[in-house]
């Protein structure tokens, strides 16, 4: 079956779980639920998805093994969550859990998105006044300044040379910029620029944060699922979608599969915070790791919310440094001459 090439953005996905899990906690069957909410469904793709999805359900198909077949839409570990609900009589309860979790991933990705919104139509407005600046005023003054015969000091020369050449091969400027932006997009995931990003002062510790809200979280709802933890880490290293992370769990499941438990199997590590690691302990010992986990999650999510915070406070006036600098610097390089040819006179 071929689909309309439309991106499904988050927020669809979001939506269509928590209605999903509200009508199938309402007792609704599952064959009727898909129905309902393809009749309400204004996204094209995930329209077609759930006519699928209730074609194949009801010739007897598993909703989770349905649902694997669009795993551009449905990652692995969203699947393999429905199918143990499935096969265990808990499909209503691991849904809500799957509603949940994409709810809040869907929330932490919004508040980076906010911390970064500002700052960058900032920049962006930034780069087009110098763009306006040296493709259409600062020729006009260099016209100015030659007419005048004016000696111009070695900042205003750099200027009006780099606007000559920003006007004649700008074009080609554009051609690196887009292959920059195509090689980023295409590398965002690999394990170079991961570790590049993990070395930034803030953005790596927000990061870092996201990968143990990710990993606490998925390791309660697949604990309360009923897997073991050597049944849940290789998932959840999978669906980290980071090499080094991905390495370090699989670390600590050799740890836990020869007696370890797995607080001793982190503390090896130290990229496990220390504090993680001694909650995860009292779970242990309580018999209450699935709530600690839960614990453990809202803990660093209050922390991720400082951060994005923080993060915001001191990009805006950075940012604003910058224009100054930049648009400034323009306006002063232009005006030197006059200063100077005002004075001669």
């Amino acid at each position: 079956m071929k689909f309309v090439k439309n991106k499904i953005k988050p927020l669809d996905m979001v939506v269509f779980f928590r209605q999903f899990s509200t009508l199938i906690s309402s007792n609704i069957p599952i064959i009727q639920s898909l129905e309902l909410l393809r009749q309400t469904q204004h996204h094209v793709v995930l329209k077609s998805i759930l006519l699928d999805l209730k074609y194949h359900v009801e010739r007897g198909k598993r909703l989770s093994h349905s649902l694997s077949k669009f795993s551009k839409y449905f990652d692995e570990m969203t699947c393999f969550l429905l199918a143990i609900g499935e096969k265990s009589g808990t499909f209503d309860i691991m849904l809500q859990h799957i509603a949940n979790h994409k709810e809040k991933s869907y929330r932490f990705n919004h508040k980076i998105k906010q911390a970064l919104f500002y700052p960058a139509i900032i920049s962006i407005i930034a780069i087009l006044v110098c763009l306006i600046m040296l493709v259409f005023i600062v020729p006009r003054f260099n016209l100015f300044f030659q007419e005048a015969n004016v000696a111009l000091p070695t900042f205003t020369l750099a200027i009006i040379r780099f606007s000559e050449m920003l006007q004649r091969y700008g074009y080609l400027c554009l051609i690196p910029f887009l292959i920059f932006i195509f090689f980023v997009k295409e590398k965002l995931h690999s394990h170079k620029l991961q570790i590049i990003l993990h070395r930034i002062p803030i953005i790596g510790r927000i990061l870092k944060i996201a990968r143990m809200i990710n990993f606490t979280r998925y390791l309660s709802i697949t604990l309360k699922a009923g897997l073991t933890i050597s049944e849940s880490i290789p998932l959840i290293a999978k669906a980290s979608g980071n090499f080094s992370f991905e390495k370090d769990l699989m670390t600590v499941k050799q740890h836990i599969e020869i007696g370890h438990k797995i607080h001793h199997a982190m503390r090896k590590n130290p990229n496990f915070p220390l504090l993680m690691v001694e909650m995860i302990k009292i779970g242990e010992e309580s018999g209450t790791l699935d709530y600690m986990l839960e614990k453990i999650s809202i803990l660093y999510e209050n922390e991720l919310d400082q951060l994005t915070s923080y993060l915001s406070d001191l990009l805006e006036p950075l940012i604003m440094v910058v224009l100054g600098i930049l648009i400034g610097g323009l306006v002063i390089a232009m005006y030197l001459p006059i200063f100077k040819l005002g004075s001669a006179l």
